[in-house]
């Protein structure tokens, strides 16, 4: 997950107007993409330099797929990667949860599932979750789980509204929604945040 984070990095700055020049120039622009692989050479050497373009690629065209599949912006998704390195959490786990978030504020709209009795102990609303963007609803959730004291009711309704895995997601909503806050702005401060824009370019 580490070097995912030093990926994005590298690729904020290639996804802007630097990033599309290569793209589009390649044809008959020789001379600037020597210039553009001496300005990393350094730091990735010669052998590592391709590679490291392509990670960035790679980790900025699957965020662009959960974009799609999931509706959550492609800076939280960027972000989050940051929050669930942090918290011990696979990135893959957080989004699966989200999705299963969805479906079951759904369902509770329709007044069925069990994230409906979840959601009515943590004395939110389905309707008005339903409005929200995924990392949206996570937030309020994880404010909301805030308030219940004890651990087990804790996971009980972690497990209803993310499924089995849950439990793992406490980790990440320990502190509330401030510490994600935290963690969201550490990420961006760190350069890790990748636009939408930029997810585009690299999909």
């Amino acid at each position: 997950m580490a070097a995912n984070a030093k990926f994005f990095l590298t690729a904020q700055d290639l996804t802007g107007p630097a990033f599309g020049s290569v793209n589009k120039r390649l044809g008959s622009a020789g001379k600037r993409v020597a210039q553009f692989a001496g300005s990393i050479a350094a730091a990735a050497g010669i052998g590592g330099m391709g590679l490291l373009i392509k990670n960035a690629v790679d980790a900025g065209d699957a965020i662009h797929k959960l974009n799609l599949r999931l509706g959550a912006s492609a800076v939280a998704l960027s972000e989050y990667q940051h929050v669930a390195e942090l918290s011990g959490v696979k990135f893959e786990a957080l989004t699966k949860a989200w999705q299963k978030q969805q479906d079951g504020i759904a369902d509770a709209v329709s007044g069925t599932g069990e994230a409906r009795v979840a959601l009515d102990k943590l004395g939110l609303s389905a309707q008005a979750l339903s409005k929200l963007a995924p990392e949206e609803q996570f937030e309020a959730i994880a404010a909301a789980l805030g308030g219940v004291e004890q651990a087990g009711d804790r996971v009980n309704i972690a497990q209803d509204i993310w499924g089995a895995k849950g439990a793992q997601l406490l980790q990440v909503t320990a502190g509330g929604a401030d510490a994600i806050k935290h963690m969201r702005d550490e990420a961006h401060a760190l350069g890790l945040t990748l636009t939408q824009t930029g997810a585009q370019n690299m999909a």
